[in-house]
């Protein structure tokens, strides 16, 4: 009696397990004496609410359809089955099962939906701007039932979010230096994107004004301080005047990058006349042993930038024709006669003298 009870609980469980595999395995099968064939079957989906169709063959037309979930709705039309779902406003994917019957056969379809997707906007996501007030528009999609925010710790930039877009209002940067600064932009539960933003002071107005060229006077500065020499700038010029000798104008360029940077050329010729003659503008580089001499293939080049005391300061270093080996280490003002109308000479026998040197100069805005 006992081999037989437990021949029968044996028998029991392995139908139960029998039984559990077939509702498994029911999805995607068919069902009843008549086969139904999936043809086509589009019910793959994005979080965002979509539309898909399924198609089948079948023996007799599509009686009804049912799904398991109320995020997913289906109807029918011929043998067509239209599935339907809403926003997924949740991370995780979901599943419906969608049941097909036609007379007393069915098929079970799986419904697939993705979760929300990573939060994103249109545009690019880092900007550089010049000093003035900025507006900046940003799109992305827009969710229903899933709020956006944008968040910024900086006083200089506002933050206002639209259905679909977020406005950043930037006020102009009146300082003398690059500030940064940035906005959060998030959705419901997902990571938020965050706009970083550079903003530059104006080079143009606050490079014009009386600077102070600060130079040593030998190449060894050992126990030396700095001298100052006052100096105007004025657009794209040092201007440098000597009541005793005349005015000279050193030119140069301004690069209105993030940070700016100012670049002196040699050899140069400068405007202006000192001490009655015409001026040129040398690189000489004492290490190296040599000059920009009568050549225009040189460079000194120097961020501008706060110094401690909060005053625009620049300290540029450069190469002689740009060869390692030949840092320029002075400025100097060289006198000539009988320079060309424009250009430079193609000797030096117009040579007088140097006028003045600099050694390692700086400019400091006063």
């Amino acid at each position: 009696m006992k081999k037989i009870t437990n021949i029968l609980f044996v028998a029991a469980t392995l139908m139960a397990a029998t039984l559990a595999c077939s509702q498994d395995d029911n999805v995607g099968r068919t069902f009843g004496n008549k086969n139904i064939t999936i043809d086509s079957s589009a019910v793959n989906f994005t979080d965002a609410p979509s539309t898909g169709k399924v198609t089948v063959t079948a023996a007799s037309p599509i009686s009804k359809t049912t799904v398991s979930n109320d995020w997913c709705k289906s109807s029918f039309s011929g043998n067509v089955v239209t599935v339907e779902v809403g926003q997924n406003t949740s991370l995780t994917s979901r599943v419906a099962n969608l049941t097909i019957w036609a007379g007393a056969d069915s098929v079970v379809v799986p419904v697939h939906q993705q979760g929300l997707s990573a939060f994103t906007v249109e545009e690019i996501t880092k900007y550089a701007l010049n000093n003035n007030d900025t507006t900046i528009t940003l799109t992305y999609r827009h969710i229903e039932g899933v709020n956006v925010r944008a968040i910024s710790p900086n006083s200089w930039i506002t933050a206002t979010v639209e259905k679909g877009k977020v406005k950043l209002a930037i006020t102009a940067n009146t300082a003398n230096a690059v500030r940064e600064g940035y906005v959060d932009i998030s959705s419901g539960k997902r990571q938020p994107v965050r706009i970083s933003i550079q903003q530059n002071w104006n080079v143009d107005e606050l490079m014009n004004g009386e600077w102070e060229l600060t130079y040593f006077t030998k190449r060894d500065t050992t126990g030396l301080t700095r001298k100052v020499f006052p100096c105007m700038f004025d657009k794209d010029s040092i201007r440098i005047h000597s009541d005793q000798y005349g005015d000279v104008a050193i030119p140069f360029r301004l690069q209105k990058s993030i940070p700016a940077t100012f670049h002196l050329d040699g050899t140069v010729r400068c405007g202006g006349i000192l001490d009655g003659h015409s001026t040129l503008l040398v690189f000489i580089s004492d290490e190296g042993k040599s000059s920009s001499a009568l050549n225009t293939g040189s460079t000194m080049s120097g961020k501008i930038l706060p110094n401690a005391a909060g005053k625009l300061s620049i300290r540029p270093t450069g190469l002689v024709n740009g060869n390692k080996g030949q840092v320029i280490s002075r400025i100097s003002l060289m006198s000539f006669d009988n320079l060309p109308p424009t250009g430079l000479p193609k000797n030096d026998s117009g040579f007088k003298g140097v006028f003045s040197t600099f050694f390692y100069p700086t400019f400091i805005k006063k």
